[in-house]
């Protein structure tokens, strides 16, 4: 035999933002599902209601069977608490294999996905295919408009009025269980009946599961030889190296979008008053020329358009940065996608922070090696090419948003515009410190220390931080 237990396949979504009603149902499913010593067969995935079905199960003892295509295994888009994973070359071979493995079908509430899946093993049993029950699990109604749609076919007789016994409808997970061990005990019919009216219908012949005593070891060509479980291919950690983009960007969020239409905003009003610090863009960035000024270092106009650009540029650092970590670490992407905001968010802070940290050390450096006029016109190139890189990143987010398809090679576009600011400040210190060997030994000694380490620490605080949210 190759499986030994009553299995139950369950349809449902892998979408992360949905009401918690229907993570609550699939939990409940899974658990009543492990109660009964069933075994839960689903997509495997590690979002959405699929996760939480997973969890339910789990976490009441029971076993899980996830069914997934390659493809989103090497995306890293399959649950890693599962310990029992088939994995398929395709999308059809998928819903095959699942629903060859399972005595009865359940769907969850889902997209069209889900839909797809339900509608096809209706019709499965319709032309008798397949005699297994099929629940439709309504959860909160959701379904309201689909068993509507159903009897509207029935009733304009594109269906026959006996075919609105091929599925169930359940309003909770427990009604669905009981459904299903009510349907398993007393058989279902294998041949439907032709008449048109259900309240014509006699007593249908009627008989046990189609594998009540267990799955057929030669009906699966691929894993014929099993012998157990514990054969099948097993994804302990998943992850991949070159993650395939389907869909589009996870970062059309109206959070994200709200965040990048303030900071643009904040940018317009302040230049509106400040457009000469803008102006003076390449000044600050090249000049080297000593020049004493007996005012304050900034006036209050510039203060505010250079609080709006370094913000700008946080902000399009931690969106590229979000849209790297995933790149890096495919098995971070389910993480990730659960909550762009708050990723997103996170990472501008940190990308905020270590230009913060960076000024105090350029303040400490230009304090120990040289004199105050130096040091100002060192931060001033330091702000000014900060600003700039702010600017030039916007199109290149706002792209990576709007063609996912392409973000590997957005990001090493952002790459090097961000080299190239940090060249031309490198390029402007040297001039700076460049008066005697000691100075430029100093200025090698502060290269390593304040422009590769940090960065080195940014990256690895940046992955830690990710993990924890």
């Amino acid at each position: 035999m190759w499986y030994e237990h009553t299995s139950v396949c369950v349809f449902c979504a892998s979408g992360q933002h949905v009401d918690d009603s229907y993570h609550e149902a699939a939990r409940e499913l899974g658990r009543l599902l492990a109660e009964h010593g069933w075994v839960c067969v689903n997509g495997g995935g590690a979002m959405g209601l699929m996760r939480a079905v997973s969890d339910g199960a789990i976490g009441a003892g029971g076993r899980v069977l996830g069914v997934i295509p390659k493809f989103m295994v090497d995306n890293g888009w399959c649950y890693d608490r599962l310990e029992e994973v088939l994995i398929t070359a395709d999308m059809h071979e998928r819903k095959q294999q699942m629903q060859d493995v399972a005595d009865a079908i359940v769907a969850l509430p889902g997209g069209c996905g889900t839909l797809e899946e339900l509608l096809e093993v209706i019709t499965w049993r319709q032309l008798g295919i397949i005699t297994k029950p099929v629940v439709i699990l309504n959860v909160g109604g959701y379904y309201d408009p689909l068993i509507a749609m159903l009897n509207r076919c029935v009733e304009q007789q594109f269906m026959k009025a006996s075919h609105a016994t091929l599925w169930s409808v359940a309003a909770t997970a427990r009604e669905a269980v009981d459904i299903i061990a009510s349907q398993l005990e007393n058989g279902v019919p294998r041949v439907m009946p032709t008449t048109d009216s259900i309240d014509s219908i006699a007593t249908p012949a009627y008989c046990a599961p189609q594998y009540a005593q267990g799955f057929p070891a030669d009906t699966l060509a691929d894993t014929a030889h099993v012998a157990s479980m514990s054969q099948l291919p097993v994804v302990s950690v998943p992850g991949a190296t070159e993650p395939v983009h389907h869909g589009t960007s996870p970062l059309h969020n109206g959070g994200v979008m709200g965040l990048m239409l303030l900071i643009i905003v904040l940018v317009l009003l302040s230049y509106r008053t400040g457009y000469k610090y803008i102006q003076n863009f390449i000044h600050n960035i090249v000049s080297v020329r000593r020049r004493e000024n007996l005012f304050e270092d900034h006036t209050l106009n510039e203060t505010r358009i250079l609080t709006a650009l370094i913000a700008n540029t946080s902000v399009q650092e931690g969106i590229l940065a979000y849209y790297a970590v995933g790149a890096l670490n495919p098995s971070l992407l389910p993480s990730l996608q659960s909550n762009v905001l708050a990723h997103v968010g996170l990472l501008a802070v940190l990308a905020l922070a270590f230009y913060l940290l960076q000024i105090v050390a350029y303040n400490l450096l230009g304090y120990i090696f040289a004199d105050k006029v130096m040091t100002k016109l060192w931060l001033d190139g330091f702000k000014a090419s900060q600003s700039l890189l702010g600017l030039m990143l916007l199109p290149v987010s706002c792209c990576v948003m709007l063609m996912p398809t392409v973000s590997n090679a957005l990001l090493i576009v952002a790459a090097v515009l961000y080299f190239a600011a940090r060249l031309a400040f490198i390029c402007k210190g040297f001039r700076i410190f460049y008066s005697n060997l000691p100075s430029v030994v100093y200025f090698i000694l502060y290269l390593c220390s304040v422009e590769i380490v940090p960065v080195i620490l940014l990256y690895f605080s940046a992955i830690y931080l990710c993990k924890l949210i």
